[in-house]
């Protein structure tokens, strides 16, 4: 309980922190999955980032819910290359695109992964801002960007 109540549970703001002197207009934030969407939502609004988009992997909602209803059957029908394509049709390669991430949540064992790769072969390699810190947080993961292309 202790830890709980002093210590942050969730690696967002960490995220949020390192990513804020970076964010431009037009930027987009996804969470993958989308379990880290909540907390990644919070921590840009209350970094003054509100108007940040956020992409839920795999339904690219806006990150402020996770839907539990059939979640394992929804999770594993998605196409991390198919949602990639959608992502890299809205965020314009002359804006960054930043990917919360971690790939050891249940029911998206390698879909994390394999989003980065193909998000990859179309925006280059991307790079690590804030790396994964899951010995002291709860809901971790890392923070990447894919820079913005002329």
């Amino acid at each position: 309980v202790v830890d709980n109540v002093t210590a942050d549970r969730t690696q967002a703001r960490a995220w949020v922190e390192a990513a804020a002197p970076e964010v431009g207009a037009g930027d987009a934030f996804v969470a993958c999955p989308d379990q880290l969407g909540p907390a990644l939502r919070r921590a840009l609004d209350q970094e003054g980032l509100e108007a940040a988009p956020v992409l839920s992997y795999p339904d690219l909602g806006d990150g402020r819910l996770v839907d539990w209803y059939d979640y394992a059957e929804r999770n594993d029908a998605a196409d991390p290359a198919a949602v990639a394509a959608e992502v890299v049709e809205r965020v314009p390669a002359g804006s960054r695109l930043w990917v919360a991430w971690n790939g050891g949540y249940r029911t998206f064992e390698g879909d994390c992964e394999a989003f980065l790769n193909a998000v990859s072969t179309v925006r280059g390699p991307f790079r690590t801002v804030v790396a994964d810190q899951g010995d002291t947080y709860f809901e971790h993961g890392a923070l990447v960007v894919f820079e913005a292309t002329p």
